[in-house]
């Protein structure tokens, strides 16, 4: 081991290790490296870890690291680096760990990391990136990890990526992994930015400036489980934006600006288990929005602007046992409403204008484990709405309600709990 760590060293000549054939570790970290010649490591055949972390490093050229062909670990954290050459690693075949974290670099060319084939472990956080080039991570067909320490997955969260390109993460195999490219500033995806993106478990682009999704943008991608992409500006979704995603289990939307569910939107997502649409400005759900949904757990619409819910809208959800409706401005609800939808569990209505309950509700038994009233405007409660809502847990808290008569909750053994707090009541 050779290690040169905490001098003043400025630049690596070509000549600098020259003859050092069995030398394994060499660490030249915390210095003051601005340049490293080509072929510098030239005669280090064996050498498998190196430590050039915390330099000046501004670039990095195609042969600066020819002859390593031994390397197995390469550290280049916390210089200045601006700009990597193609193929700049091409040479070393048997990289595992490579990190060019904390540095300057605001574009990854095409072909930067050919010849990685071994390559598991990639850190790329902390640059300020906006441009990822094609087939940018052609050859990384091993990756595993980017020194995530809950689950495995590529990061280019927080950088500044405004562009993606053709083909940019072309021939990557994320098989039960994620692509993570949250908090940048993509504002479109487009149908081939992706493509070449063939295997990925989980794709995450939150709090980004997306307003814009063409159709068939995620088409190309197989096994696809998870899609995240909460907190931009989309306005408006329809069933070719999800084309081909058969595999599709959670699918996350939530706060963009969506003022309406058409017909058919969800249609390809056979599989969809959880769908999260709250916080947008919804008002408006379209017959068979559901449409094909047959596999669908859970909806949450919660803080909208729906004022009615209609008896075609979660009909025949025969799998659907969450359904969150809080905070919207729901001031009716069909008789009809929650008809074939046998599995419903929890049904939150929270937070909504709701100021009468009709006598006879509904027309058919509903077996619920919790069903939340709270923070209404009810007055006043039939004698016989809950003839046919069988509930564990009763939520009416937080509303305007004077009295209970005396029918209304008789021979109610399945009821467990009753929360009537916080309301007007004078006698019971």
């Amino acid at each position: 081991d050779l290690d040169l760590s905490y001098n003043n060293l400025r630049i690596i000549k070509e000549n600098s290790f020259k003859n050092l054939k069995n030398l394994r570790w060499l660490k030249l970290k915390n210095n003051r490296i601005e340049s490293i010649e080509n072929s510098s490591f030239f005669d280090n055949v064996n050498l498998k870890y190196l430590n050039i972390e915390n330099n000046l490093i501004a670039f990095i050229r195609q042969a600066i690291f020819t002859g390593l062909r031994s390397l197995e670990n390469l550290i280049l954290k916390s210089n200045k680096i601006e700009f990597i050459e193609s193929e700049s690693f091409s040479n070393l075949n048997k990289l595992v760990y490579l990190d060019i974290s904390n540095n300057r670099l605001r574009s990854i060319l095409n072909m930067t990391f050919t010849g990685l084939y071994m390559l598991e472990s990639l850190d790329l956080t902390k640059n300020p990136i906006h441009d990822i080039n094609p087939f940018s991570f052609k050859d990384l067909e091993k990756l595993i990890s980017t020194q995530n320490v809950h689950k495995y997955g590529l990061e280019f969260n927080n950088m500044k990526i405004k562009n993606l390109k053709q083909n940019a993460f072309y021939g990557l195999n994320l098989k039960n992994q994620f692509l993570n490219l949250d908090y940048n500033q993509i504002s479109i995806i487009k149908k081939d930015y992706l493509e070449g993106l063939y295997i990925v478990n989980e794709l995450r682009i939150r709090n980004n400036w997306i307003a814009i999704i063409e159709n068939n943008a995620f088409s190309s991608i197989n096994y696809l489980s998870i899609l995240k992409l909460s907190n931009n500006f989309i306005s408006k979704i329809d069933s070719k934006m999800f084309f081909n995603l058969t595999t599709l289990t959670e699918l996350d939307i939530s706060n963009n600006l969506l003022r309406q569910i058409d017909s058919f939107t969800f249609m390809y997502l056979i599989d969809l288990k959880k769908l999260y649409l709250m916080r947008n400005q919804i008002r408006t759900i379209k017959r068979y929005s559901f449409y094909n949904l047959r596999n669908i757990v859970k909806i949450d619409f919660s803080f909208n602007k729906i004022e009615e819910i209609k008896e075609y809208h979660f009909n025949n959800l025969v799998n659907l046992q969450l359904l969150m409706l809080e905070g919207n401005r729901i001031i009716n609800i069909d008789k009809n409403s929650f008809k074939n939808v046998p599995n419903l569990f929890r049904l939150d209505l929270e937070l909504n204008d709701i100021s009468a309950l009709k006598e006879n509700k509904f027309p058919f038994v509903i077996y619920l484990e919790e069903m939340f009233l709270s923070n209404n405007k009810i007055k006043y409660l039939p004698p016989n709405f809950f003839d046919n809502v069988q509930v564990s847990f009763l939520y009416l808290d937080k509303n305007h309600i004077k009295e209970i008569n005396e029918n209304v909750f008789f021979n109610r053994f399945d009821l467990r709990a009753l929360n009537l707090s916080d309301n007007h009541i004078e006698s019971i």
